[in-house]
Order: C-alpha cells, then sequence, then structure tokens
C-alpha cells in the first residue's frame, strides 16, 4: 500500500466546491493500493500548518511509496514577511525530505482575479515567500514545484502533466456559489487531481490508472 498526504489550509479542504482534490485523488490513483491522509484545515496559517503535521512523516513506515502534497502561506500574507513564512515552512520540508519520502510537491496558492482580494503588497510577500522555496533542495527527495493560477503548471520540467495546456478558470464552476478566485471550485478540483495524479506517475515512475506513463 502507498501513501498521498495532503497538507494545507482551505484551499487544500475544499471549502468552495463540493468534493476537495484530495477525496478525488485517491481513486485516481487506485484505491485498492493508495491511501490518502488529509491533514488540511481552513484558516490555518503555515505555523499551525506544520505544527500539525510535525509527526505524520514517522507515520507510514508500512508505505511503499510516500507522497507528500502541501500548500502552506495564504493565511499569513497580511501578517509576516515571506522570509518569515519560508521560515515556518522549511523545517517541515526538511523533516519529510529527512524522513526519505519519494515525492514532495508544494503548492503556490495564487488567486485567479481580483475577486480574491489580494493586495500588491500581499502578492509581495508570497512572490518573495516562492522565490525562497523554489531555491530549497534536497539529496534525499524528489521536490516538484506547481506554480502560477493553475497548479499544473510547472516551469522548466520536463515531465509535465498532459492537462498543462488546459487551465481550469476557478470562477466557472456551476456546482457552488462561492467562487472568490482563490479557492478552488468542483472544475479546479477535479483537474487538479488529475494533473497530481500525472505528477506523481511521471516523477516516482508509477503506472497509474489513466496515465500514459
Amino acid at each position: 500500500m502507498n501513501i498521498c498526504v495532503a497538507i494545507g489550509d482551505s484551499i487544500t479542504q475544499g471549502s468552495a466546491c463540493l468534493q476537495d482534490w484530495p477525496t478525488r485523488l485517491r481513486p485516481l490513483l487506485g484505491s485498492s493500493s493508495w491511501a490518502i491522509g488529509d491533514l488540511s484545515r481552513p484558516g490555518q496559517g503555515s505555523a499551525t500548518i506544520v505544527s500539525n503535521a510535525s509527526t505524520f512523516y514517522n507515520d507510514y513506515s508500512w508505505a511503499t511509496k510516500k507522497v507528500a502534497i502541501i500548500e502552506a502561506g495564504t493565511n499569513d500574507k497580511a501578517t509576516l514577511t515571506g522570509q518569515q513564512i519560508y521560515d515556518n515552512v522549511s523545517p517541515l520540508l526538511d523533516a519529510i525530505c529527512t524522513a526519505v519520502w519519494d515525492l514532495l510537491i508544494v503548492q503556490r496558492p495564487t488567486p485567479f482575479g481580483s475577486t480574491s482580494g489580494w493586495t500588491s503588497g500581499q502578492q509581495t510577500v508570497m512572490d518573495d515567500y516562492w522565490a525562497l522555496l523554489e531555491a530549497y533542495s534536497s539529496a534525499t527527495a524528489t521536490i516538484y514545484y506547481t506554480q502560477d493560477n493553475h497548479p499544473w503548471l510547472s516551469d522548466g520540467d520536463e515531465a509535465r502533466p498532459r492537462l498543462q495546456e488546459t487551465p481550469i478558470d476557478y470562477r466557472l464552476s456551476t456546482l457552488d456559489g462561492n467562487n472568490d478566485g482563490l479557492h478552488p471550485n468542483d472544475a479546479s478540483c477535479a483537474a487538479r487531481a488529475i494533473v497530481l495524479r500525472d505528477i506523481i506517475a511521471a516523477q516516482i515512475g508509477l503506472c497509474l490508472p489513466g496515465t500514459e506513463f
């Protein structure tokens, strides 16, 4: 049995959709061979996210393949600097890599449009945080960074997901009424799950249901 752990706040938890992407991801990976650990909690800042996930990476010694997907920092954009957010998150990255997980996917939450209410100063905070994250490296784990408005865009990666040219507007879903330009709706969660499945298949060399790798 393999494990994929999702760590994050309301963007991961799916506060603006009927079914979040971690729930959608398991059958795409293969429910009989993959378990999903969901450590997402709405409203969490990076320090709380890291605290809540402080021991998870040692809890899955039974797993054959281990994947962690982390998204943090959005709720800190008005109160912390990019350096402070990074200082909160990087110890968790260190711990995951030291525990020799196979793949760490780091997601950058970025608002799709002005409806999210981010100021230019808050965007600068997130840009600074992301620049520090992208400079992070590990000799023991594969790290895949997602960025821009859609989670499957990753510049310079040779194993790009097949859906990278098919962006989903967060605001187009007809399944819910809470499309705020930041939280993924059902259409976006469905696309994220497929693309994350493809990233996992490509990066750790597994043949999963519906992939072409």
